[in-house]
């Protein structure tokens, strides 16, 4: 998995692909995050603008997975349509790094599959799918200059069945007979989500991820109501708190 076209070679993103094909399996990378990194592209590549040299890398197929894709042009968002390639929109953190504002209502209507994402800690600290839901839909809006652009139900798809399908990975965010038992369970007493007029509205434009009270993986409890079931979480933050300090103190050993 190339992070992106700047922080690697020309051998390496098509090495990655050739892999990608032998284990049958996806490429993600981050692809025109910003207007700077189209810039750099076009200095380093001969004036060609990432998605473009991605294609000449034969990185644009149904295989590839392409972060971010905020700086792009009408022609570029055709070319990944026809490319069979999908995007992870990251809202939270485009806005933190100010890339700018992806045009997910264009991508859709374009034909591209797109789901969502949070991006690392470093730029979408809270990592929060209920916070990215809402960006997603009310940037899209706001964008657009149309309210009816990127309903509640388009955005809860993104987080759950779209990127599952993105992904390869049949019966994922989706609660029927034979998918796996992955779900989670909010608490509807928060005064955030009384009363309850419209689940999915609620789900995308009001709540948030410490309105989770269950949290279910392949038939697993792993966290309910305040308890981590499986006992994970306090010896990973016993080993985070143990790097904070080993960090401060200037990595002597």
């Amino acid at each position: 998995m190339p992070h992106s076209v700047y922080t690697t070679s020309d051998e390496v993103l098509r090495r990655s692909m050739k892999l990608a094909e032998e284990l049958d399996m996806m490429l993600h990378i981050h692809l025109s995050e910003s207007a700077g990194e189209v810039e750099q592209c076009r200095s380093l590549h001969g004036g060609r603008r990432p998605v473009g040299y991605a294609r000449d890398m034969g990185l644009l197929n149904e295989r590839a997975v392409l972060a971010h894709m905020v700086d792009v042009t009408d022609e570029e968002l055709e070319l990944v349509a026809a490319s069979g390639a999908a995007v992870v929109h990251n809202p939270v953190s485009n806005l933190k790094l100010a890339s700018g504002f992806a045009r997910v209502r264009d991508m859709v209507q374009a034909g591209v599959p797109v789901s969502l994402g949070t991006d690392g800690a470093c730029s979408n600290n809270s990592l929060d799918m209920f916070e990215t839901m809402k960006l997603a839909a009310i940037l899209a809006k706001g964008y657009s200059g149309d309210a009816t652009a990127l309903p509640a139900m388009q955005a809860l798809k993104m987080a759950t069945a779209e990127g599952a399908r993105i992904f390869r990975t049949p019966g994922l965010g989706t609660l029927v007979p034979g998918a796996p038992a992955d779900m989670i369970a909010l608490n509807l007493d928060e005064p955030n989500l009384c009363p309850m007029f419209n689940e999915t509205s609620h789900a995308v434009y009001a709540s948030s991820g410490k309105d989770c009270v269950f949290t279910m993986v392949e038939g697993k409890i792993l966290y309910d109501h305040g308890i981590y079931t499986d006992g994970l979480y306090a010896d990973t933050a016993a080993e985070m708190r143990d790097l904070v300090e080993w960090v401060k103190g200037g990595n002597d050993s």
